[in-house]
């Protein structure tokens, strides 16, 4: 929505996300191997959330289908060309330790939207809310203000 130049959006808070994921990236080879199980495994406490807040939860194919999207190189999947229509300000926020949004990723992203700031949670992984949640709060309501 926000690249579609929408006036009622003011602002948008992206957390481990990247604007496009290149056919080369080192990353598509972890990304490949995410199952279900993996990431039950991996991140039990958002597992445990879909779960509760999900009135009909189907976490297998919630994780399927999220992988997928993730491995979709078109615009499905990632917004490649069309962050640079944003025209709110962004704040992008990763953890110093997140291997699944590497910092180069999130620059690259930070450099094609023009209003855009990085907030890295230092200590913090993929989960930085999770991880750093009075860092993460107060950054967040720092752009929010």
């Amino acid at each position: 929505m926000a690249s579609r130049g929408s006036s009622a959006i003011e602002r948008v808070v992206a957390i481990g996300a990247q604007g496009d994921l290149p056919e080369d990236d080192p990353l598509r080879g972890i990304l490949a191997k995410v199952t279900p199980e993996s990431w039950r495994e991996r991140f039990p406490s958002t597992y445990d959330s879909y779960q509760r807040l999900n009135p009909a939860p189907s976490f297998d194919a919630f994780a399927r289908a999220v992988t997928a999207m993730w491995l979709d190189a078109g615009p499905s999947g990632h917004p490649n060309d069309a962050v640079e229509r944003i025209a709110c300000k962004v704040l992008i926020v990763r953890g110093e330790n997140d291997h699944l949004a590497p910092r180069d990723a999130i620059d690259r992203l930070a450099r094609r939207i023009p209003d855009a700031r990085v907030l890295e949670i230092p200590g913090a992984g993929h989960v930085a809310f999770q991880d750093q949640p009075e860092l993460f709060l107060r950054g967040v309501g720092e752009f929010l203000a």
